[in-house]
């Protein structure tokens, strides 16, 4: 049960962040930044979508 609480924990920060980058994106000025803030909600949402798997199957 501790496991799955403390996975719970975790998705719920990395779709914080997520949404953080997101909010970034939109007030950067600078296309490079927004880029590179994209590559990182992208690698935010990998690691969320892995952990919901795992959550699913655990």
């Amino acid at each position: 049960m501790k496991v799955t609480s403390e996975m719970d924990q975790c998705l719920a920060s990395l779709r914080s962040i997520q949404s953080s980058l997101s909010t970034l994106i939109v007030l950067s000025k600078r296309e490079e930044s927004k880029e590179e803030l994209y590559e990182a909600i992208l690698a935010v949402r990998e690691a969320a979508d892995d952990i919901q798997k795992r959550l699913e199957t655990y």
